[in-house]
């Protein structure tokens, strides 16, 4: 997280790109951040984007990007000066989760994304069966992270 708080900072705004797969959270997670409530939201058809100020005088404007297959190839244009990737992934959907590492792989190989912040939020884990990060990364997101993380470092 500092160097999302030192890579052009001197204004003091930034911008930040929510991901995921469809049905992920990630229009609910924006709306959350932004009125403080849960609200029911549709599938995002293009982008969502709301602007946020913190008591610190930290200004936000988060990018929420529909996660279609459809739309999917539109999220390189999203990707241009951004100074963090929050990736969503629906921890309840465990029979798409090659399928969400697979976009965020598609993602992170973009060149503007060299040396950005990314946030991997493991959402929905107040539903039964969640796959639960508190748990040490259960085997199937653990393999998924590693091959994704050595297919970088490549």
């Amino acid at each position: 997280m500092g160097k999302l708080f030192s890579k052009g900072w001197r204004k003091r705004d930034a911008r930040v790109i929510v991901l995921g797969l469809d049905f992920a959270g990630k229009s609910t997670l924006l709306y959350k951040l932004k009125s403080g409530q849960a609200v029911e939201t549709c599938p995002t058809v293009g982008f969502n984007v709301e602007s946020l100020r913190t008591p610190c005088g930290i200004s936000f404007t988060l990018w929420d990007v529909g996660g279609q297959d459809s739309l999917r190839a539109s999220w390189p244009n999203y990707l241009e000066d951004i100074n963090t990737l929050i990736f969503v992934l629906d921890s309840t959907d465990t029979a798409r989760l090659a399928e969400a590492m697979a976009a965020l792989e598609e993602a992170l190989s973009h060149p503007g994304m060299a040396g950005i912040p990314v946030l991997l939020l493991a959402n929905k884990q107040d539903v039964p069966g969640a796959l639960a990060p508190a748990e040490g990364n259960p085997p199937p997101v653990q393999q998924q992270l590693n091959k994704l993380f050595t297919a970088i470092q490549q």
